[in-house]
Protein backbone atom coordinates (compact mmCIF):
# COMPACT_ATOMS: atom_id res chain seq x y z
CA UNK A 1 0.00 0.00 0.00
CA UNK A 2 2.86 2.62 1.20
CA UNK A 3 4.56 1.62 -2.31
CA UNK A 4 1.63 2.19 -4.14
CA UNK A 5 1.03 5.74 -2.87
CA UNK A 6 4.00 6.44 -3.00
CA UNK A 7 4.49 5.71 -6.54
CA UNK A 8 1.43 7.49 -7.85
CA UNK A 9 0.27 10.41 -5.21
CA UNK A 10 2.66 12.26 -7.59
CA UNK A 11 1.56 11.27 -10.56
CA UNK A 12 -2.00 11.05 -10.41
CA UNK A 13 -3.44 12.01 -6.40
CA UNK A 14 -7.02 11.61 -7.43
CA UNK A 15 -6.68 8.10 -9.07
CA UNK A 16 -4.50 7.52 -5.92
CA UNK A 17 -7.10 8.29 -3.02
CA UNK A 18 -9.56 6.82 -5.10
CA UNK A 19 -7.55 3.42 -5.61
CA UNK A 20 -6.77 3.41 -1.36
CA UNK A 21 -10.82 4.19 -0.67
CA UNK A 22 -11.37 0.74 -3.42
CA UNK A 23 -8.81 -0.98 -1.21
CA UNK A 24 -10.28 0.19 2.07
CA UNK A 25 -14.05 -0.74 0.74
CA UNK A 26 -12.92 -3.35 -1.58
CA UNK A 27 -16.60 -4.89 -3.25
CA UNK A 28 -18.48 -3.64 -0.09
CA UNK A 29 -20.13 -0.47 -1.94
CA UNK A 30 -20.78 -2.96 -5.10
CA UNK A 31 -24.09 -3.51 -4.14
CA UNK A 32 -25.97 -1.45 -1.69
CA UNK A 33 -28.20 -4.81 -0.67
CA UNK A 34 -28.02 -5.85 2.58
CA UNK A 35 -29.81 -9.11 1.50
CA UNK A 36 -26.44 -9.74 -0.33
CA UNK A 37 -24.33 -9.28 2.98
CA UNK A 38 -23.04 -12.38 3.67
CA UNK A 39 -21.94 -12.51 -0.18
CA UNK A 40 -19.98 -9.55 -0.24
CA UNK A 41 -16.26 -10.02 0.36
CA UNK A 42 -16.23 -13.53 0.03
CA UNK A 43 -14.25 -13.52 -3.12
CA UNK A 44 -10.16 -12.88 -3.96
CA UNK A 45 -8.88 -14.02 -0.54
CA UNK A 46 -5.43 -14.53 -0.15
CA UNK A 47 -5.97 -16.67 2.90
CA UNK A 48 -8.54 -19.48 3.50
CA UNK A 49 -10.59 -18.62 6.41
CA UNK A 50 -11.46 -21.13 9.63
CA UNK A 51 -14.02 -20.47 12.09
CA UNK A 52 -11.73 -17.83 14.12
CA UNK A 53 -10.51 -16.00 11.08
CA UNK A 54 -13.00 -14.99 8.98
CA UNK A 55 -12.80 -10.91 8.59
CA UNK A 56 -9.18 -10.70 9.62
CA UNK A 57 -7.64 -10.13 6.64
CA UNK A 58 -10.38 -7.32 5.54
CA UNK A 59 -9.27 -5.68 8.81
CA UNK A 60 -5.77 -5.61 8.33
CA UNK A 61 -5.67 -4.34 4.75
CA UNK A 62 -7.77 -1.59 5.83
CA UNK A 63 -6.13 -0.74 8.70
CA UNK A 64 -2.80 -0.45 6.68
CA UNK A 65 -4.53 1.35 4.48
CA UNK A 66 -5.99 3.88 6.40
CA UNK A 67 -2.47 4.59 8.09
CA UNK A 68 -0.93 4.59 4.64
CA UNK A 69 -3.34 6.86 3.32
CA UNK A 70 -3.23 9.37 7.16
CA UNK A 71 1.23 9.04 7.09
CA UNK A 72 0.86 9.73 3.46
CA UNK A 73 -0.76 13.11 3.29
CA UNK A 74 1.26 13.64 6.39
CA UNK A 75 4.95 13.33 4.79
CA UNK A 76 7.54 14.79 2.97
CA UNK A 77 6.18 18.63 4.67
CA UNK A 78 3.34 17.89 3.68
CA UNK A 79 3.72 17.31 -0.28
CA UNK A 80 0.80 15.22 -0.74
CA UNK A 81 -1.45 17.72 0.51
CA UNK A 82 0.26 20.25 -1.69
CA UNK A 83 -0.64 17.87 -4.60
CA UNK A 84 -3.60 16.99 -3.58
CA UNK A 85 -4.90 20.64 -3.47
CA UNK A 86 -3.89 21.29 -7.12
CA UNK A 87 -7.13 19.00 -7.72
CA UNK A 88 -9.69 19.68 -5.08
CA UNK A 89 -12.22 20.32 -7.32
CA UNK A 90 -12.17 16.87 -9.01
CA UNK A 91 -11.13 15.63 -5.09
CA UNK A 92 -14.58 17.32 -3.96
CA UNK A 93 -16.50 15.43 -6.43
CA UNK A 94 -14.51 12.16 -5.99
CA UNK A 95 -14.97 12.29 -2.00
CA UNK A 96 -18.51 13.27 -2.63
CA UNK A 97 -19.41 10.60 -4.35
CA UNK A 98 -17.78 7.77 -2.18
CA UNK A 99 -19.35 9.29 1.13
CA UNK A 100 -22.49 8.96 -0.14
CA UNK A 101 -22.17 5.63 -1.28
CA UNK A 102 -20.82 4.77 1.84
CA UNK A 103 -23.18 6.33 3.67
CA UNK A 104 -26.23 5.02 1.82
CA UNK A 105 -24.60 1.09 2.47
CA UNK A 106 -24.51 1.92 6.16
CA UNK A 107 -28.23 3.06 6.08
CA UNK A 108 -29.68 0.46 4.08
CA UNK A 109 -27.75 -1.90 6.52
CA UNK A 110 -28.57 -0.68 9.44
CA UNK A 111 -32.74 0.16 8.17
CA UNK A 112 -32.93 -4.08 7.72
CA UNK A 113 -33.88 -6.63 10.34
CA UNK A 114 -30.64 -8.52 10.51
CA UNK A 115 -28.95 -10.68 12.69
CA UNK A 116 -25.29 -10.44 13.91
CA UNK A 117 -23.13 -12.72 11.38
CA UNK A 118 -19.70 -13.21 10.04
CA UNK A 119 -19.20 -10.28 7.51
CA UNK A 120 -21.04 -7.41 9.67
CA UNK A 121 -18.14 -6.63 11.78
CA UNK A 122 -16.04 -6.50 8.51
CA UNK A 123 -19.11 -4.23 7.09
CA UNK A 124 -19.05 -1.87 9.82
CA UNK A 125 -14.89 -1.65 10.25
CA UNK A 126 -14.21 -1.14 6.41
CA UNK A 127 -16.78 1.52 6.13
CA UNK A 128 -16.35 3.39 9.11
CA UNK A 129 -12.79 3.71 8.07
CA UNK A 130 -13.54 5.20 4.77
CA UNK A 131 -15.29 7.34 5.86
CA UNK A 132 -12.63 8.76 8.67
CA UNK A 133 -10.48 8.66 5.54
CA UNK A 134 -12.83 10.49 3.81
CA UNK A 135 -13.46 12.72 6.59
CA UNK A 136 -9.49 13.42 6.96
CA UNK A 137 -8.96 14.33 3.55
CA UNK A 138 -12.10 16.92 3.53
CA UNK A 139 -10.68 18.40 6.85
CA UNK A 140 -7.09 19.04 5.38
CA UNK A 141 -8.09 20.16 1.82
CA UNK A 142 -11.04 22.70 3.72
CA UNK A 143 -14.18 20.24 1.72
CA UNK A 144 -17.28 20.56 3.60
CA UNK A 145 -19.05 17.51 4.17
CA UNK A 146 -21.88 19.26 5.78
CA UNK A 147 -24.73 17.66 4.07
CA UNK A 148 -23.95 14.49 5.10
CA UNK A 149 -22.55 14.90 8.45
CA UNK A 150 -25.89 14.76 9.91
CA UNK A 151 -26.55 11.41 8.27
CA UNK A 152 -22.92 10.05 9.44
CA UNK A 153 -23.86 11.27 13.45
CA UNK A 154 -26.89 9.38 13.03
CA UNK A 155 -25.05 6.01 12.16
CA UNK A 156 -22.49 6.12 14.82
CA UNK A 157 -24.83 7.05 17.19
CA UNK A 158 -27.48 4.29 15.94
CA UNK A 159 -24.15 1.89 15.63
CA UNK A 160 -23.57 2.51 19.54
CA UNK A 161 -26.28 0.92 20.79
CA UNK A 162 -25.86 -2.39 21.75
CA UNK A 163 -29.01 -3.76 21.29
CA UNK A 164 -29.33 -2.46 17.85
CA UNK A 165 -26.09 -4.01 16.62
CA UNK A 166 -25.08 -6.66 19.14
CA UNK A 167 -21.95 -5.14 20.76
CA UNK A 168 -20.30 -4.12 17.13
CA UNK A 169 -19.40 -0.56 19.17
CA UNK A 170 -17.19 -2.13 21.93
CA UNK A 171 -14.59 -3.65 19.52
CA UNK A 172 -11.41 -1.78 19.97
CA UNK A 173 -10.95 -1.37 16.33
CA UNK A 174 -14.49 0.27 15.58
CA UNK A 175 -14.39 2.45 18.95
CA UNK A 176 -10.88 3.58 17.17
CA UNK A 177 -11.98 4.77 13.95
CA UNK A 178 -15.39 5.85 15.42
CA UNK A 179 -13.31 8.17 17.97
CA UNK A 180 -11.56 9.18 14.35
CA UNK A 181 -14.14 9.84 12.59
CA UNK A 182 -16.17 11.80 15.52
CA UNK A 183 -12.99 14.09 15.91
CA UNK A 184 -12.93 14.92 12.22
CA UNK A 185 -16.74 15.47 12.55
CA UNK A 186 -16.69 18.07 15.49
CA UNK A 187 -13.90 20.19 14.10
Amino acid sequence: MFCVWHMFIDREPVACVLWMLEWIWGDLLSSCNPAQADHISDVDRLFEKGPLNIYAEDCIVTHITWKTVQRGVEMNNGTALLLLQQHQTELHELLKEQLEKCVLFLESLLSTNWNFNRNLFSHFYRAFVGISVIAMLTEKLEISISPVQSRIMAIVDAVKKPSDTGGISFHPKIQQCMGELCRFLIL
